[in-house]
């Protein structure tokens, strides 16, 4: 498994609801041989429970493992609000494909929790994603911190 912590920034039409984002990430570690990860994506809000995205994911060779490139596209599903100002979970559904790691083609999954937006500005996200194909820990899960900004 390895930990990402990412820096989105959002383009939105209304404070309130970002449409775009566009993110990228700096691996603090891997859990599995220590190398570094880079990540970088863009994605769309489709509805106020509907996003999409796409990406690029490398890391660099270490003690136990080659260097590897992973691209994948993903759909994420927001649980509807309860209340204003709470966190939404969602789920993510999507595939990989990959080079240098134990798969070439993987579906993956993953759960999350984002936060409400602060001013419209700023929210956290906390996501896991599980590459269902993929063997080893580093090769079958990753887990994302994102800080998310809002741009007028």
């Amino acid at each position: 498994m390895h930990i990402l912590l990412s820096l989105s920034l959002l383009c939105p039409v209304l404070a309130s609801s970002p449409t775009h984002e566009v993110r990228f990430g700096l691996g603090v570690w891997n859990l599995d041989g220590g190398g570094g990860v880079f990540s970088a994506g863009v994605g769309r809000a489709r509805s106020s429970w509907l996003s999409t995205e796409v990406g690029v994911e490398g890391g660099r060779p270490d003690t136990r493992n080659p260097r590897y490139a992973l691209l994948f596209a993903d759909v994420r599903l927001l649980a509807p609000a309860e209340r204003p100002g709470r966190a939404r979970p969602f789920a993510v559904l999507g595939g990989a494909v990959a080079a240098g790691m134990s798969f070439r083609v993987s579906p993956l999954a993953g759960v999350g929790l984002q936060t409400a937006w602060h001013q419209g500005l700023v929210a956290t996200r906390v996501e896991l994603d599980r590459f269902t194909q993929g063997h080893g820990i580093r090769d079958s899960a990753r887990l994302l911190a994102q800080l998310v900004i809002g741009l007028r």
